[in-house]
């Protein structure tokens, strides 16, 4: 009995220690899951780490690209290009505020220096020696209407102010032909003397903008076809008797170009160098295009005899 009673004891105890040895093992087992349920999740950090290291070094790719658009614009054409720091000194007399976005600078970047390759090389002599020298400032917005604005200091020293607008080339290109201007009329004061002969009789320009309106511009819808069907129907409207004169033959380009004369230049060269197809206002003995052939002669005159973008849609 004694023996049987100890056999009994002992099982007990077996069934006990092994009730123990599983229980342990299930907690070990629990706490290996858990551990391993938490190495995913530190996985899923060092992902997302991952993603962001991926995501800097997009930024880091950016900024190397910028930097390369810098040099090659400097290094091509003599102009610099600043922006966020670098420009805060000086665009508080223009009322703006600095580029501070890589992104947005990458986009503007791109776009001078396509926009520069429209250009005769032979433009650009006059930064390159340095005598003429220009800056670009990359702006993110003026507190006023602006979109660019262009200045000239007692050194000769050439700025443009840009936006990151919708029309950022065509206002570029517009300010570029301001500095071609104070460039020329260093030489020649009286370059477009004549200009008033190409306008309506009686015509006078209005600094005030509020005051403008659409007498003598050419209709927006107008300005260029996209495609055929678009210049079907301005075909059809130009032959439409309700049309005005003014519509079949307009003076300028837009509204702004009733500001002053240089303002009106410098709209016509914005659309000229941004145009992608032939508008019907360069058509032969159309006022525009009387506009356009007398400042292209002027330019090749005094700055370069090689042809421009829009040299193909002219001639």
């Amino acid at each position: 009995m004694e023996k049987t009673s100890r056999r009994r004891i002992s099982i007990i105890t077996d069934i006990i220690l092994f009730a123990i040895i599983s229980s342990i093992i299930f907690m070990l087992f629990n706490n290996y899951y858990k551990s391993d349920l938490s190495y995913s999740d530190d996985v899923n950090k060092i992902l997302a780490s991952d993603n962001l290291i991926l995501e800097k070094r997009e930024k880091s790719n950016i900024e190397s690209e910028n930097k390369m658009y810098i040099k090659n614009i400097k290094e091509e054409y003599g102009i610099k290009i600043k922006f966020g720091r670098d420009i805060e000194d000086f665009i508080q007399k223009v009322d703006a505020i600095s580029q501070y976005d890589i992104y947005v600078i990458n986009s503007n970047l791109k776009v001078i220096y396509e926009a520069l390759e429209k250009y005769p090389n032979e433009v650009f002599d006059m930064t390159r020696t340095k005598k003429y020298p220009i800056t670009i400032m990359l702006v993110d917005k003026f507190n006023n209407d602006n979109l660019a604005l262009a200045s000239r200091n007692n050194l000769n020293e050439f700025s443009i102010y840009i936006s990151n607008a919708k029309n950022f080339e065509r206002a570029f290109h517009h300010e570029m032909y301001h500095l071609l201007e104070y460039y020329m009329s260093d030489t020649k004061k009286y370059l477009y003397a004549s200009w008033k002969n190409f306008n309506p009789e009686n015509f006078t320009y209005e600094k005030d903008i509020s005051k403008l309106n659409n007498d003598y511009v050419y209709i927006a819808s107008n300005i260029a076809f996209s495609n055929e069907e678009s210049l079907k129907k301005s075909d059809e409207n130009i032959k439409n008797s309700s049309v005005s004169e003014n519509e079949k033959n307009p003076y300028f380009v837009s509204k702004y170009s009733k500001v002053t004369e240089k303002e009106d230049r410098a709209e016509i060269f914005a659309e000229l160098m941004t145009m992608t197809r032939k508008p019907r206002y360069l058509g032969k003995e159309q006022n525009i295009r009387k506009k356009a052939d007398f400042m292209t002669d002027t330019i090749k005159r005094n700055v370069t005899g090689s042809d421009f973008y829009y040299s193909k849609f002219l001639y």
